[in-house]
């Protein structure tokens, strides 16, 4: 329910992100993220990069792992 409440755009997940098709994303620093840890230290998450790289995706991915 709290999912669904968030707002998030369905179907961005980690598991449906092309990690392949993005070499320059590093998967051992997202799945570190995913554990969602920044939560508990308040710390903020900032995306950067150029248009296509995947940078919504991730972050409703990390969303929804958070909710």
């Amino acid at each position: 329910m709290s999912l669904k409440l968030s707002g998030l755009p369905p179907g961005k997940t980690l598991e449906s992100f092309d990690f392949a098709f993005q070499p320059g994303v590093e998967r051992e620093r997202v799945l570190t993220l995913a554990t969602c840890e920044y939560l508990s230290k308040k710390e903020n998450v900032i995306l950067l990069g150029p248009p296509g790289v995947g940078k919504t995706h991730l972050a409703a991915a990390l969303g929804a792992k958070a909710v």
